[in-house]
């Protein structure tokens, strides 16, 4: 059975590369012409926890995701709804775990979800916030992601995303 996982994540690092554009980001497809910033988040996820485990991961191909995932932190486009800041947290919380934490943008965020204190608590928000809060806990600031947090609970809520974030509460 070892050998049969490393050789699937072998060959799922391997076939990753077909997904990634010029840019660095992933799409959904293998040649799609569209980068979908979900699946960059994701898939880079899943190479920083495959090089990790010890994998061999292309050095190129983490970091032309690297930087990808750094110019879209940089310059995020929220446009006031929850998906927007979940696939910013998201993509804050991997670069975090890159060990190439972008601490403007996460503090950029932080502000926001301040600034919408009376919408920041709804459900809907609550991934956001666990994922910005994860990420100043992987860097060392506590008191940030206890900030981040305040008075949340730490229970899921039902919710069944069928696009986008392609989450539910499972």
């Amino acid at each position: 059975q070892k050998t049969e996982i490393d050789n699937n994540i072998a060959a799922g690092i391997k076939r990753l590369a077909g997904f990634q554009h010029a840019s660095g980001g992933f799409a959904y497809w293998p040649g799609d012409g569209y980068v979908n910033e979900w699946a960059s988040s994701y898939a880079g996820h899943f190479l920083l926890e495959a090089k990790r485990a010890g994998y061999a991961v292309p050095k190129n191909i983490l970091d032309n995701w690297i930087k990808y995932q750094s110019s879209a932190a940089r310059n995020p486009q929220i446009a006031g709804n929850y998906y927007d800041e979940v696939v910013l947290a998201y993509r804050l919380y991997t670069l975090a775990l890159a060990d190439k934490a972008e601490l403007p943008a996460m503090n950029r965020l932080r502000e926001t979800f301040k600034a919408q204190a009376d919408v920041a608590q709804r459900d809907y928000r609550l991934p956001a916030r666990w994922l910005l809060a994860m990420s100043y806990q992987y860097i060392g600031l506590k008191d940030a992601a206890q900030d981040v947090l305040g008075p949340l609970s730490n229970t899921v809520p039902t919710y069944h995303e069928a696009g986008y974030t392609y989450g539910s509460d499972m």
